[in-house]
């Protein structure tokens, strides 16, 4: 009886091959490696967290396991849209900037990002600025280095999140919508001008 239970165990198989394409290209995804641009990876990102949150919503179930993966993949979502802002922001003012891609801190991103808003557009408001800021300073509090929602304890064993902590899934949902909605936006701005200069062959790269 327990060899048959053995056997009714899934295995991995001797030509599993992990990253193949298959005759379903409905579910062939396609990479570009050519493409630098961190728009597809913080998408990726974002949709990834909205799609576990509409499955917990669906099924009113996992939450307790999959609010690690969603705050993760949220979070992942403002640092890569952070980067990019710092990126193609540089790229307009025509300026080298730091290397900034070991950096994990959303404070110190945030701040050379918000240096750069604030440059490139100066008559927006400054109040979007502080709200922004402070939806940052939040995810900071629980996960300052993207660990907290990685793994239980940090390299010296301590606890990274408090115990019995709760979480409403979906009102960070619908924070992170309106927070990506605003990051999206400056990202988008920020690109129409790089192009607006390419278009008046202001050498830019």
């Amino acid at each position: 009886m327990e060899n048959k239970k053995k056997q009714n165990i899934p295995r991995p198989r001797k030509n599993d091959r992990l990253f193949d394409q298959r005759s379903d290209w409905q579910n062939n995804a396609c990479l570009n490696p050519y493409d630098k641009d961190f728009y597809l990876f913080a998408e990726g990102y974002r949709r990834a967290g909205d799609i576990l949150v509409k499955h917990v919503k669906a099924t009113h179930s996992s939450q307790d396991y999959l609010i690690y993966p969603i705050a993760f993949l949220y979070r992942h979502y403002i640092e890569l849209k952070i980067k990019d802002i710092i990126v193609e922001g540089n790229c307009l003012l025509k300026r080298f900037y730091d290397d900034f891609l070991k950096v994990h801190d959303l404070d110190k991103l945030w701040k050379q990002a918000r240096s750069i808003i604030e440059e490139v557009f100066p008559t927006d408001p400054k109040e979007d600025l502080e709200i922004v800021e402070n939806h940052i300073l939040q995810f900071c509090d629980k996960d300052y280095n993207s660990q907290a929602f990685r793994y239980p304890v940090d390299k010296h064993g301590n606890q990274l999140l408090p115990k019995d902590y709760l979480i409403s899934i979906s009102n960070l949902r619908d924070c992170m919508g309106r927070l990506a909605s605003f990051l999206d936006a400056v990202a988008m701005g920020i690109s129409a001008l790089i192009d607006e200069k390419r278009d008046n062959n202001d050498n830019i790269q």
